[in-house]
């Protein structure tokens, strides 16, 4: 155009002028345009299903345990995710969740930071899940891990974790075993501190029987000092009738001396065939008991010396018999107070063995037990790390930005057609003039 608005000649340039006044000229088609885009924009955020993103993380399981016990991991990285990308994991996810095979499944993002010069890398890999349902993409994410695992155990890994979880089991199974060795211990211990227990009662029988060998004693030697008692005071009485009896001798004597005046006189007297019989028998009465006297006498000096030597044995035999039995005594009681010592400390012993020993043997048992199942229960192919997190609101569509992006995308195309629609009236002649000529 020219000054006066006619289209200029075509090998001309467009001014800034001429080109708002094409836009002027084609508005209602921009205007147009750009509201089909708006509009466009607003189904897009109507017709389209919100979207939930479903987060996890997940990094290879330990499968085994070395002779440290320190974990070994037999995965790498770059398998896991290898796998998600491939979409092994559809035919588990559908059985899982029970959909039908025609079913298709949802896309699963794996992603992790790759070590490299400088990069120190992660050891965790991201799964990602945008899906219409926040809870069913969680639960979808879960049954993808189970879904690795059970892929995993048909594999050599798989038959290493299978190795490991054997030994693991084996191991609690001995010390299952043990522990029962353990309460057998325990048992067999109750009935050795029972028995131990029967031969201090039987200490306290012995030394009950030592009191009683005691109290014999004692009334062994109560008789023997009555004895001697008796004895001696047989002595006495038997010295008191002695000196009674040489009373009687001496008053004899004295009597014997007036005799041989009477013994005198008898010689004078008539034959003893004419003489009265009361004389002769008076004398001989009189020389009788003087012998029976002095034999009386004779026994009691014998017998008075044997009683008291009598005596004198019993005492001394008392005092040998005290003095062995002290001895004896104190050995005795020395050897069961020492029985007695020694089967309270064996006592005492299997008492500490069976409530600390042994139950600290089992308390260690347990621990053990506990440890290696804690190892049975981390063995898996892939490990979750934490719980999987989801979006409270949709993040799909972006309803504002979608409507804005095909709004600009309107606009910018409105205005793009509409300097091709004035180029091609302009030139509609020279564009089409190789048909009027064909013509």
């Amino acid at each position: 155009m020219n000054q006066t608005g006619m289209t200029p000649p075509a090998d001309q340039f467009l001014s800034l002028a001429q080109i708002l006044n094409i836009l002027w000229r084609r508005k209602m088609m921009i205007l147009l345009m750009t509201l089909l885009g708006l509009a466009a924009g607003i189904v897009y955020g109507i017709v389209t299903p919100p979207l939930y993103r479903a987060t996890a993380t997940v990094r290879p399981g330990i499968t085994n345990f070395n002779a440290n016990g320190n974990p070994e991991r037999a995965w790498h990285l770059k398998d896991i995710v290898r796998w998600y990308k491939s979409g092994l994991y559809a035919d588990g996810v559908r059985e899982a969740l029970g959909w039908e095979s025609t079913v298709r499944a949802p896309i699963i993002q794996a992603e992790f930071i790759p070590r490299g010069v400088g990069v120190q890398g992660g050891d965790v890999v991201t799964l990602t899940l945008m899906h219409v349902d926040g809870p069913e993409a969680k639960q979808i994410l879960d049954t993808t891990v189970d879904a690795f695992n059970s892929y995993a155990e048909v594999n050599s890994v798989g038959s290493s974790i299978s190795l490991a979880r054997s030994s693991l089991q084996s191991q609690i199974d001995k010390l299952a075993n043990d522990r029962e060795d353990v309460e057998v211990k325990k048992a067999l211990l109750d009935i050795e501190i029972e028995r131990t227990r029967n031969e201090l009662r039987q200490v306290e029988v012995e030394e009950q029987a030592l009191e009683l060998k005691i109290a014999e004693h004692e009334a062994t030697q109560t008789s023997r000092a009555r004895k001697a008692g008796a004895l001696e005071e047989g002595v006495s009485e038997t010295e008191t009738e002695l000196g009674e009896m040489d009373h009687i001798l001496d008053r004899m004597e004295i009597k014997q001396e007036r005799q041989d005046v009477r013994d005198s006189l008898m010689t004078m007297a008539p034959p003893l065939d004419t003489a009265s019989y009361p004389w002769w028998e008076m004398a001989e009465d009189k020389t009788a008991t003087t012998g029976r006297l002095l034999l009386s006498t004779l026994n009691l000096q014998r017998s008075i010396w044997q009683q008291r030597v009598q005596a004198v044995e019993l005492r001394s035999e008392v005092e040998i018999a005290e003095l062995a039995h002290r001895a004896e005594l104190l050995t005795q009681s020395f050897d069961l107070a020492n029985r007695r010592k020694l089967v309270e400390l064996t006592i005492r012993e299997q008492e500490i063995r069976r409530d600390r020993a042994l139950a600290q043997e089992i308390v260690n048992i347990e621990d053990d037990i506990k440890l290696i199942q804690s190892q049975l229960v981390v063995l898996t192919s892939l490990e979750k790390i934490g719980v999987n997190q989801v979006t409270d609101n949709p993040v799909r569509p972006r309803k504002s930005r979608a409507a804005g992006l095909l709004t600009l995308a309107g606009l910018i195309g409105s205005i793009g057609l509409a300097f091709v629609v004035e180029y091609g009236s302009l030139n509609r002649q020279v564009i089409f003039a190789g048909q009027g000529h064909g013509d």
